[in-house]
């Protein structure tokens, strides 16, 4: 290999390393996610061998991945390692395939193998307990005539047009050198980035004002001086526990054993202390709902389980709140965190992490669970996947809580039902904030519907329908919690609602030909062969 080949590759694969890591959701600068795919997929098609191939697509997506998913995914050292050591093979074989048909001369064709076999893996996931994390689409949202392109084929629409751009310009680079033609690819790519864009534009444009709205209030509220309590009591000393920590925050690992220690024998008499500060905590709730009310607020949605207890507390609470419904006459969505200390100790899931649905009149209309815990440290009991919307005088209704959201496929009911606002309780953490609740919001551009999310510890916020921020309460700089905005109560019909995953199809399609073509040509090829021989 030559001494610039190899600072070429060096190079390469350098700039596909630190872009990656630049639109980890911790800095998110969503112009490197077209710059990443690009110089490796360079990296790769300049390889001599298919060692090389893997070595290279492993290496950057597992390093760019220990480095940007650092604080970000919620799991001990271990099993982050053998989360980006079974990511990172999977993120291989894109260039692997890319690699094995570049010389199979399928012309522009060609470039869609690249694309269509990520879209394939990034669906995938989806439909795992990963959800859309790791999709590049993610990174677009605040590039909005783009981001419009997921009411077309969902999110996997703008991932496909990044790694399409990979394929492409490394195709136009290659017959560059080559000194082929490489005009028409130029040409047929960038006419459908401007279409795309011109089609985000038009869209955002001639988006009509809802002519029904409510208005909503979403409330959070720090909850860690109650863990803070229980710590107390546990150790014998005070503990302030940060509000920017996160999940896998090694210093959180003795409030788990606290925990443990309070789940064992919750009404031991050393934890009134406790119980008294999550009654403290629920009436804080309560204070900013009634302030919320009093400024004309009619839906009142708390952040993911807002107020935490254990089963034999709950019911004074929930009296309480469906009072506050009824002589207010709003709809509450009451999140709890209701821990199980039987189940505890049977080892099976011990969190009923839901969320009542209480109408103007203190009636319980609905009792959400959630249907996807987080993989690894929600040992909450799964939700049964209903997605149902509550038809109230304002509008059509469903709730889903935070991690669901991460999940198309679910969502995707509410787009084929008569929901117009999605109300999204939610929980985060300073590392993954305002990214999580970008990631959201493309909920809301695929289904056409508002979406209302209050964040614990992240950014709450409202979209209308076509996924633009009405309004936004950032946890960290604002010490009310308190967000009210008028939302759109209109559903907008999208073409993802009528088509659904389409794109998926047709990347299936587009693999299926491309490993069809050679066994075709050489059919041909010795069909050719005999007739020449039988005209000689």
């Amino acid at each position: 290999m030559k001494l610039t080949t190899k600072s070429n590759l060096a190079a390469y694969l350098t700039i596909s390393l630190l872009s990656y890591i630049a639109i980890s959701p911790k800095w998110n600068i969503a112009i490197f996610a077209w710059i990443a795919p690009l110089f490796l997929l360079r990296a790769t098609r300049d390889s001599k061998k298919i060692f090389h191939v893997i070595l290279f697509a492993f290496s950057v997506n597992f390093i760019s991945a220990l480095i940007a998913y650092h604080k970000v995914i919620p799991f001990d050292f271990i099993t982050i390692l053998i989360t980006h050591l079974i990511g990172s093979i999977i993120a291989t074989i894109p260039y692997l395939m890319d690699y094995l048909f570049k010389k199979k001369n399928l012309g522009f064709f060609g470039t869609f193998i690249f694309p269509s076999t990520f879209t394939l893996i990034d669906f995938f996931n989806a439909s795992g307990p990963q959800g859309v994390w790791g999709n590049l689409a993610n990174s677009q949202y605040e590039f909005s005539y783009i981001s419009q392109f997921a009411s077309v084929f969902g999110i996997w629409g703008i991932s496909f047009l990044i790694y399409w751009a990979a394929s492409v310009l490394n195709d136009v680079y290659n017959n560059y050198r080559e000194g082929k033609s490489f005009k028409k690819s130029l040409v047929i790519y960038f006419g459908v980035i401007v279409a795309v864009i011109m089609y985000g534009g038009l869209r955002l444009k001639n988006a009509v004002v809802p002519d029904r709205s409510v208005k909503v209030a979403t409330i959070t509220n720090n909850n860690l001086t109650a863990a803070e309590i229980l710590f107390e009591i546990e150790f014998g000393y005070k503990k302030e526990i940060s509000i920017k920590s996160y999940q896998s925050d090694p210093d959180l690992d003795s409030l788990g054993i606290a925990q443990k220690n309070f789940l064992d024998n919750p009404m031991s008499k050393k934890y009134e202390p406790y119980f008294k500060e999550l009654e403290s905590i629920f009436k804080k709730f309560l204070n900013q709902s009634e302030i919320a009310v009093n400024k004309g607020a009619k839906i009142i949605v708390w952040s993911e389980a807002a107020f935490t207890t254990i089963k034999t507390k709950e019911h004074k609470f929930i009296e309480i709140a469906k009072e506050f419904a009824k002589s207010n006459e709003v709809y509450f969505y009451f999140p709890m965190g209701v821990l199980l200390p039987d189940e505890y100790k049977k080892n099976n899931p011990f969190i009923e992490n839901k969320v009542l649905v209480i109408n103007d009149q203190g009636i319980i209309e609905n009792e959400y669970y959630k249907n996807v815990p987080v993989p690894n440290i929600d040992p909450s009991i799964p939700g049964s996947g209903d997605m149902t919307p509550l038809k109230t005088k304002y509008g059509a209704m469903s709730v889903a809580i935070c991690y669901d959201a991460d999940m198309p496929n679910i969502i995707a009911k509410t787009g084929k039902s008569e929901t117009e606002v999605l109300l999204i309780p939610s929980g985060d953490w300073y590392d993954i904030s305002p990214y999580h609740s970008y990631m959201a919001a493309f909920r809301s551009i695929e289904n056409g519907i508002s979406v209302v999310r209050p964040a614990g510890y992240g950014l709450s916020m409202v979209t209308d329908n076509f996924g633009r921020i009405i309004s936004e309460d950032d946890f960290f700089a604002d010490s009310d919690h308190l967000l009210i905005a008028d939302i759109p109560v209109t559903k907008v019909n999208t073409i993802y609602n009528k088509i659904g995953n389409v794109l998926v199809l047709i990347s299936i399609l587009v693999l299926i030909i491309s490993m069809l073509i050679i066994p075709i040509r050489w059919l041909l090829l010795l069909n050719k062969n005999q007739k020449f021989k039988k005209e000689g």
